[in-house]
C-alpha cells in the first residue's frame, strides 16, 4: 500500500509515495568517527530505494516509522470501508493464544 512520505531534497520538502510495506530504519557508523551510529528511515518507491530521513537519534526515527506506519494501518482501514479485523477487536496479535 501506498503512503506518502515527507522528504528534504537541496532544502525542498516534498511528498513522495512510498510502499509501506518496504518501510524500514537501518543503521549505519559515521565514517569520520565510528564511534557515532546514524539511523535511516528508507523506503522504496517505483523509482528504487528512498532515504526518508537520517538522525543520530534513534527514537526520532522510530517515532517517524510508528506514525506511517498508523497512516499505512488507517489507510487500509478506510479501504476496506473501516471494517475492524479480529486483531482490532481482540486489542492485538490474532496469533496470541
Amino acid at each position: 500500500m501506498l503512503i506518502d512520505v515527507q522528504v528534504n531534497y537541496y532544502r525542498t520538502n516534498r511528498i513522495v509515495s512510498v510502499d509501506a510495506n518496504t518501510l524500514r530504519v537501518e543503521v549505519d557508523r559515521l565514517r569520520s568517527d565510528p564511534s557515532i551510529l546514524y539511523y535511516e528511515l528508507v523506503g522504496t518507491t517505483d523509482q528504487g530505494r528512498l532515504l526518508i530521513r537520517t538522525s543520530v537519534n534513534a527514537e526520532e526515527i522510530l517515532d517517524l516509522y510508528d506514525a506511517y506506519m498508523d497512516q499505512a494501518e488507517e489507510k487500509r482501514k478506510a479501504a476496506c470501508g473501516g471494517q475492524l479485523s479480529f486483531e482490532d477487536i481482540l486489542g492485538g496479535d490474532s496469533s496470541a493464544g
